[in-house]
This record gives structure tokens, C-alpha cells and sequence, in this order.
């Protein structure tokens, strides 16, 4: 439970913040993203649900951990397109595990 907690709320709880801090993002810029992660997190809980009834819970939490690692280096990145990618993917693939 607590690998879940730090891979969901981990990245989405302070992912304003550095946008803000290291990006110098604005507050319109943090809005529209933080909509975007929400709503990818919302159909990927949808399509991951249903995906995990068919292979099961434990596989489907294996396979979406999987998927989002490969996207975290991606976060740390210097432009700012490309942190917000890697972090909507990883957010996406995280929170469908829940």
C-alpha cells in the first residue's frame, strides 16, 4: 500500500509545484495540466479496471508499474514539454493501479 501511495500521490501531489519551481510555470499552465492528469487518470482507471478483471489485480498492478517506470527519468528532463509528457504517462500508468 505504501509503494501505491508514493507512486500516485508521490508525483501528482507535488507535480504543481515543481512545474512552478523548476519550470517557472504559471498558474494557468499548472490548471490545464493538472486537468489533463486527471482526466488520463480517470480513463486509465477505466481501462485498467476492466483490463484487471479479465488478467486479474496483481497482474494488472505488475504491468502498470512496469509501463511507468520507463517514464521517470523523463520527469527531470530540461524542457518542459517533455516533463509534463513523461509525468502525464507515469501518472496515467499509476494511478490505473488503484
Amino acid at each position: 500500500m505504501g509503494a501505491f501511495n508514493f507512486m500516485s500521490h508521490g508525483t501528482q501531489d507535488y507535480f504543481p509545484t515543481f512545474l512552478e519551481d523548476d519550470f517557472g510555470a504559471g498558474h494557468t499552465t499548472i490548471t490545464i495540466v493538472a486537468i489533463i492528469y486527471n482526466v488520463g487518470a480517470l480513463i486509465g482507471g477505466m481501462y485498467f479496471g476492466a483490463l484487471s478483471q479479465r488478467f486479474g489485480r496483481r497482474r494488472t498492478i505488475i504491468l502498470c508499474a512496469v509501463c511507468a517506470l520507463p517514464m521517470r527519468p523523463g520527469v527531470s528532463s530540461l524542457n518542459l514539454a517533455t516533463a509534463v509528457a513523461a509525468t502525464l504517462y507515469a501518472l496515467k500508468a499509476g494511478r490505473a493501479r488503484w
